[in-house]
């Protein structure tokens, strides 16, 4: 009996002893985090605690100012939904458009004012790859392209982004960091549906096929490097990047 009451009251304090040390966390679309306990998600705010003063007074956030709740017991709630999705992506509608040079049909999706292919371009030129030298992966990830060609590979009527134009889509989504990644991401809110394609070095050596992607934009940075939008998905951010022009990475295309 004796023993049973001792396993019992073990129990009890490791249950407080757990709660004691659990968390929430706030994350803000700004990227900021609020170590918190929070005791109510209601239509238009958010209540909380602080949780390094948990005896302290309430406090309330604007849930238009939150990105996601990270819950102590693992679980979250992501705050960018398509109903929640920033004004400009509105009118958000997917299309296709077929490439003139072999036939191939890509989804497209207008964000704001500017309209981008919703898959990664998979037209065969020179200086140009399939990760792992793979043709299965080129028609799911589309190729990889260096600076150079990617400049000149988009079809009549589309060009390679500048990045300006890549700046525009990711203020359209709410600004770099994890609201865009959210929005980009393949399956996100945008309908972009980023595909990380991975990349190629000049080595010749492929790697990250669906761990990371990057996509040319048009603008120079250096004589042997120029710009491109990164997704890193460990992070859960999205922006933009410096890297070599003789690497391969993916393409999007955005509409003339």
């Amino acid at each position: 009996m004796k023993l049973k009451l001792l396993i019992t009251n073990l129990l009890i304090l490791c249950a407080i002893s757990s709660n004691a040390f659990a968390q929430d966390v706030i994350v803000l679309k700004t990227g900021d985090e609020i170590k918190a306990t929070v005791s109510e998600v209601a239509i238009d705010v958010i209540k909380y605690k602080k949780f390094e003063n948990l005896e302290g007074p309430d406090y309330t956030i604007k849930k238009s100012d939150v990105f996601m709740i990270k819950y102590a017991n693992g679980t979250k709630d992501v705050f960018n939904t398509q109903a929640e999705t920033p004004a400009a992506l509105a009118g958000t509608e997917a299309q296709t458009f077929t490439d003139a040079r072999d036939g191939k049909i890509y989804k497209t999706v207008t964000i704001g004012s500017q309209t981008w292919m919703a898959e990664n371009l998979n037209y065969s030129i020179d200086f140009s790859w399939c990760n792992g030298n793979s043709a299965a992966i080129c028609n799911g990830y589309g190729r990889l392209y260096t600076w150079e060609t990617a400049k000149e590979v988009c079809p009549s009527g589309w060009h390679l982004p500048s990045k300006s134009e890549f700046d525009a889509l990711l203020t359209n989504l709410g600004g770099s960091g994890p609201n865009a990644y959210h929005a980009l991401k393949e399956g996100g809110s945008s309908g972009f549906n980023a595909l990380l394609g991975g990349w190629r070095n000049n080595k010749g050596q492929f790697g990250d096929l669906g761990k990371y992607g990057h996509w040319w934009c048009s603008t120079d940075y250096k004589t042997r490097v120029g710009w491109s939008l990164g997704m890193i998905p460990p992070l859960e951010v999205s922006h933009m990047r410096n890297t070599y022009k003789d690497w391969g990475f993916s393409v999007r295309c955005v509409k003339d």
